[in-house]
């Protein structure tokens, strides 16, 4: 599996064409999930998609409208929760959609706190996981590229 038709599709698609300006953040690191994924690098792969689903929200949260006359409200904190209760009161995630994004995050998760998940399973006398699948990953991309796709359809009219 290559990340290019799910990479034509996003940069092709015409309710993100108009928005890019402002959810730029999320294609950067969307890209660079993409260029890991074709690496075979799917634990950074994950560590990107992650990244750029917080960005894509951030910015949804934060920007009143796409494009060069859009206001942005600084707020203290964009955490996950917050990021996702946000979503979620919006229409941005539905239940089935939340576990693919929680699916995506978790595999992030393991690669951005590595040391803490080794220790953890250690700790509990498991075997820890050390890496991702192509699938996992490959997923997270899906995923990545929907969360962005969501955002530039129902966010900014």
């Amino acid at each position: 599996m290559s990340s290019t038709g799910i990479w034509q599709k996003f940069v092709s698609n015409s309710d993100y064409q108009p928005k890019r300006s402002v959810l730029f953040p999320a294609e950067i690191l969307w890209a660079e999930a993409t260029k890991c994924y074709d690496a075979s690098a799917n634990l950074a792969c994950c560590i990107c998609a992650r990244g750029a689903i917080e960005a894509a929200l951030h910015q949804a949260k934060t920007r009143t409208a796409a494009g060069s006359g859009g206001s942005v409200a600084f707020l203290e904190d964009t955490g996950w929760g917050e990021l996702r209760t946000w979503a979620k009161g919006n229409g941005l995630i539905d239940p089935t959609f939340e576990k693919r994004i929680d699916n995506a995050r978790d595999m992030g998760n393991l690669g951005a706190h590595l040391g803490q998940k080794i220790d953890q399973a250690y700790m509990s006398g498991g075997t820890p996981k050390l890496d991702v699948t192509p699938r996992e990953a490959y997923n997270a991309l899906e995923t990545c590229a929907e969360m962005i796709g969501r955002i530039a359809k129902q966010r900014w009219p």
